[in-house]
């Protein structure tokens, strides 16, 4: 009885508590919301696409409310890089969500806001996935051999009646990618196929409930339902920390042979941010810096290591040394944290697994539904490669159909079509309109790619407007903007464009595509996708075929 009387005097408390207003933000009102919830049953399951309906109404810049936040709405491609390259700074914080704070702790990028930290992670993070990332030796060469394993896979399975659902295909294609950023964060892929397998089932659960679980950043009542969402997404956390336990203890043994100035320990991004932290830590604490240039290497190393161990969990936040002048060795890097390294580890596989194998089922499906289109996709792919060497990032430039169609694919889903929320770093004057700091900020990226003032027939799927009047592949729009722009673009663009190119570039050499059941080819309720945190392919099954 305590329990339900309890309950229903929070519920009458939110449904009747105003939502907060900001009187000195002046951006336009959007249509009327409703006590406790604001405009979220209004949004609906699409609400990307309401978003760009009620621009029509309101303009392209307006407030609404999800609960008691109030929230401003940027839409069409002109709003959005005015805010985000223009203004970049001004529209480059992150307000603080509930779930992601709960799992990522503000550390990392995705959930950091945008101070020194952030910078200074993302200097980072671009120098490494330049120096992995880029490498014929690391990624080119990783993801060719996963692909050759999921080829294999295929070959053997293969009949006349050989069927793959749009989950199925999509876990394969996350297999490959979630294999290469094992490579670049730990410096080795998963062998361990049961191991493996639960790292993927743990990473798409943890995706299908972030989905979930956004109603927790807008309605504090359901919070109350957290227990097992949150017990899920931790799961992920937990395994993924536990890969990074192990990689440390592998380093520490090691750490008598790691001479700190050469690159011998730096084959991964997790061996580099240990050296910047053990850098910043001699920086920190002169105790340490002592003991790491005293005369016995072995065992400075080991005192190193042991204290490094101690402080794994903890932020490494001590105080400054007076005498700075007696350490020898300085950091570029002064923020970096063991917290910090679980967070960027977690976001590498967030952003690097799920938006990839999206995107790249979402092409086969269209490869499949115009099949005029994939002869010629396939024409090119023999024309340059033939038919059995697998393809590579030098060949890349000669496929111009190929990056045409990946491009179009991109634009026409938005596999994203509202970005992860961001907020203002200061109170700023944007279109004349005031928008106080720490405001609200959602970006329909989805508007951009379908703007009318930018893309002739918007609504329609056709790869050659990526092609010039020679044929050669140009991506120039001002409105394409698929890993978002500004200060918190995607920093994996290039890695994530070179591996979507790869994988579809080989399945398509090597089977033929095409839907199972004919009634889904003219559906096009189905190529609308299915909303969520992303646009998901819908659920079709698709027939392969050997060529």
């Amino acid at each position: 009885m305590f329990l339900f009387i309890t309950t229903l005097l929070i519920t009458l408390y939110y449904l009747f508590k105003k939502p907060r207003e900001n009187k000195n933000l002046s951006v336009p009102s959007g249509p009327r919301g409703l006590p406790l919830l604001g405009n979220i049953l209004q949004l609906g399951d699409r609400p990307h696409e309401k978003m760009f309906e009620w621009s029509k109404s309101y303009g392209p810049i307006f407030r609404i409310y999800l609960g008691s936040e109030q929230v401003v709405v940027l839409n069409g491609a002109d709003i959005v890089r005015e805010a985000f390259i223009e203004n970049g700074e001004e529209f480059a914080g992150r307000p603080k969500l509930y779930m992601i704070h709960a799992t990522l702790k503000g550390k990392g990028l995705i959930s950091s806001p945008y101070n020194s930290d952030f910078n200074e992670h993302k200097k980072f993070l671009q120098s490494s996935l330049n120096k992995f990332g880029r490498r014929r030796s690391s990624l080119e060469v990783n993801c060719l051999q996963t692909i050759r394993e999921t080829l294999d896979e295929y070959r053997e399975r293969i009949d006349n009646n050989f069927e793959y659902t749009n989950k199925q295909m999509r876990n394969n294609i996350s297999r490959i990618a979630s294999q290469n950023v094992l490579t670049m964060t730990f410096g080795t892929r998963m062998h361990d196929k049961k191991l493996f397998s639960h790292l993927m089932d743990l990473i798409t659960e943890n995706f299908e409930n972030t989905a979930v679980a956004a109603a927790f950043n807008f309605l504090p009542i359901t919070r109350m339902f957290k227990t097992f969402i949150l017990r899920n997404v931790l799961r992920c956390s937990e395994f993924l920390n536990n890969l990074i336990s192990e990689k440390l203890e592998e380093y520490h043994e090691d750490m008598d042979q790691f001479d700190l100035p050469s690159e011998k320990y730096e084959s991964n991004i997790i061996e580099c941010y240990l050296k910047e932290l053990l850098n910043s830590v001699c920086l920190y604490d002169k105790t340490i810096a002592e003991s790491f240039y005293a005369t016995d290497r072995s065992a400075s190393y080991n005192f190193l290591s042991r204290r490094l161990t101690e402080k794994r969990r903890s932020s490494l936040s001590i105080e400054l040394v007076n005498n700075m002048n007696k350490i020898r060795r300085k950091s570029r890097y002064m923020s970096f944290s063991f917290d910090h390294l679980s967070s960027i580890v977690q976001d590498l596989f967030i952003a690097g697994t799920e938006t990839i194998s999206t995107s790249l089922n979402w092409a086969l499906i269209y490869a499949a539904k115009y099949l005029d289109y994939q002869d010629k996709l396939v024409a090119e792919i023999e024309n340059v490669l033939g038919k059995e060497k697998l393809p590579t990032e030098s060949d890349r430039s000669k496929l111009n159909f190929v990056q045409a169609f990946l491009n179009e694919t991109m634009r026409i889903i938005s596999a994203g079509p509202i970005l992860v929320p961001r907020s203002t770093t200061r109170d700023v004057v944007f279109r004349g309109y005031k928008i106080p700091e720490n405001t609200f900020i959602m970006a329909n990226i989805w508007s951009c790619m379908r703007d009318p003032n930018y893309w002739s027939e918007p609504n329609e799927f056709r790869p050659e407007r990526f092609l010039d009047q020679n044929g050669n592949f140009v991506c120039k729009n001002p409105a394409m903007m698929p890993f978002s722009i500004g200060k918190r673009a995607c920093i994996g663009e290039n890695i994530a464009r070179l591996q979507m190119y790869l994988i579809f570039t080989s399945l398509l050499q090597k089977f033929h595509f095409s839907f199972a059941n004919d009634s889904d080819l003219n559906d096009e309720k189905l190529m609308k996708g299915i909303p969520g945190v992303g646009l998901s392919p819908p659920h079709v099954s698709l027939k392969l075929r050997l060529r």
